[in-house]
């Protein structure tokens, strides 16, 4: 799976806001926005990204996973 670290970047600082339907994907972002916000300069950015793709590709059989993988590719 191929997400953009530009626009996981735009997720987790702000920039972009997309609604995605699965709720343990919702919980990851905020959760991972929060750090985020104490980390600036996303210094801990690898440990992320990993996560957010685990947790994507773990559960890609679901309709709401596959769904939320397009929106997050289509995030600029």
């Amino acid at each position: 799976m191929q997400i953009s670290d530009q626009a996981l970047k735009n997720i987790l600082v702000g920039k972009s806001n997309p609604q995605f339907n699965f709720l343990a994907l919702k919980i990851l972002i905020t959760r991972l926005k929060m750090t985020a916000a104490k980390d600036p300069q996303l210094s801990g950015f690898s440990t992320y990204k990993k996560e957010v793709v685990q947790l994507l590709q773990s559960n890609m059989s679901l309709p709401s996973v596959q769904k939320d993988v397009k929106i997050m590719m289509g995030v600029n």
